[in-house]
């Protein structure tokens, strides 16, 4: 009986040392399945920083652009100052010394015409620096009258700062004759 027990002994001793290899064979998948675990996460947060690269390039690129927008609108001495920017659904806005902000979508004519021509201006300077002109085509276009004198008012600081721009030459076609007595030298056709 006695060796009968010690057999049981020895079984329930192998049983119990190959469950504890087993435990750590366990343990050791957790840690590995955990490290895994954390390396995906790693990864799929540089995976999405990595994704959104391209997004905050395009984001700091804008907000230089509106830098150069506001730049020029400040130069146009508008009633109502307001500053262009952009959100991070790359949609554009308007905002007020006052603290209002709106949807571009919303700007009145005025304003439209003005951030036309400050954008064209931005851009050019950005993109287009070696052309030392810009053309412009029907700029009073679906305006109404009371907004005509802005646009010419405008045409009249861009004629007078046009190196600022680096421009040399405006050009520009119009059927108002207020904005076309704001230039040097005059066509008709």
């Amino acid at each position: 009986e006695l060796q009968t027990q010690l057999q049981n002994l020895a079984a329930n001793t192998r049983v119990i040392e190959q469950r504890k290899k087993d435990i750590a064979l366990t343990q050791q998948s957790i840690v590995g399945a955990a490290d895994t675990i954390a390396y995906r996460d790693h990864l799929g947060s540089v995976i999405q920083v990595f994704n959104e690269i391209p997004h905050q390039i395009l984001m700091n690129q804008l907000h230089v652009l509106c830098r150069k927008v506001d730049d020029i609108v400040k130069d146009f001495k508008v009633q109502q100052p307001f500053k262009l920017d952009v959100d991070s659904d790359l949609d554009w806005l308007l905002r007020y010394d006052n603290g209002r902000t709106h949807s571009i979508s919303r700007a009145s004519g005025g304003e439209r015409i003005i951030l036309g021509l400050a954008f064209r201006l931005a851009t050019h300077s950005i993109f287009a620096q070696q052309f030392p002109f810009i053309a412009i085509d029907e700029p009073t276009n679906h305006l109404d009258e009371q907004n005509v004198p802005i646009v010419a008012a405008l045409f009249r600081t861009l004629s007078t700062n046009m190196g600022k721009y680096g421009l040399q030459k405006v050009i520009y076609c119009t059927h108002s004759r207020d904005v076309a007595s704001q230039a040097d030298k005059v066509i008709t056709l």
